[in-house]
């Protein structure tokens, strides 16, 4: 009777053993996949050193940097431009003036630096941005039929060249 108590105590134990060793695995597979969940949600935003003309876009989304981008060409678009003639001048907008702006895909490609390749490749990536920012461009442009209306106003100002001197006064 002895024999079959000891025999049972030690499958308990062995059985014991195995549920701790089945439960140290399913947990370590657990922290494994919780963390791999939120190395790729911190891939989804932009690393650090990359900018779009002036702006810094580090640690932004995609719809982040979309909106930052939106607002950026709006900015631009509002901004103002004066020709002064004498003491008269005229002004207009960059939006007046026919402006465009092509941002199309740079919030795609802001998120996409450093996320590709190994791991090794990926952080020599992040690091070369450390001292190499990089600099994406929103590309722009005016209408040139627009930028010849406006200066066909400023014609009015317009008067006949006048012979010009110079003079030294004093050796200067």
């Amino acid at each position: 009777a002895d024999t079959a108590f000891i025999n049972r105590s030690i499958g308990d134990v062995k059985m014991r053993r195995r549920l701790v060793w089945l439960g140290a695995l399913a947990l370590a597979l657990g922290l494994t996949f919780a963390g791999t969940a939120v190395a790729q949600a911190a891939e989804d935003k932009v690393v650090k050193g990359v900018y779009v003309d002036d702006i810094d876009l580090s640690g932004m989304t995609e719809a982040e940097v979309e909106a930052v981008l939106e607002n950026y060409v709006k900015d631009l678009a509002a901004k103002k431009v004066t020709i002064h003639v004498e003491e008269n001048q005229i002004e207009t907008t960059l939006a007046e003036l026919g402006f465009t702006a092509t941002k199309e895909d740079l919030a795609k490609q802001a998120i996409e630096v450093a996320k590709s390749g190994n791991v090794i490749k990926r952080f020599k990536e992040e690091k070369d941005l450390e001292t190499s920012p990089m600099q994406l461009s929103v590309e722009k442009a005016l209408d040139d039929e627009k930028i010849d209306a406006f200066v066909e106003t400023a014609k009015e100002f317009d008067r006949e060249p006048k012979n010009a001197t110079i003079t030294r006064k004093d050796g200067a």
